[in-house]
């Protein structure tokens, strides 16, 4: 959870969707193990939410929902609604 967080707010450089991945799947099988993948699902979906003060995201968090769409159960609503 961590590393997505950092990975959305900029921390790393000519990071790819692999990166995102790396990321993303340790996270997910760990939550799957303790019965909590819908919690970390929605956690996930929050880092999506964040915006700055003129509702913009910047390019990485964009990026990082890119490469997590149709992994994270509700990436395509926060897809269609930040768009």
């Amino acid at each position: 959870m961590a590393a997505l967080h950092w990975l959305s707010e900029k921390w790393g450089y000519q990071m790819t969707t692999g990166d995102v991945m790396e990321a993303h799947d340790p996270a997910m099988d760990a939550a799957t193990r303790l019965n909590k993948a819908e919690d970390v699902d929605e956690r996930i979906t929050l880092l999506f939410e964040v915006s700055d003060s003129a509702g913009r995201q910047n390019a990485a968090r964009q990026f990082v929902r890119q490469a997590l769409h149709g992994r994270v159960r509700d990436c395509g609503n926060v897809n269609s609604h930040l768009a």
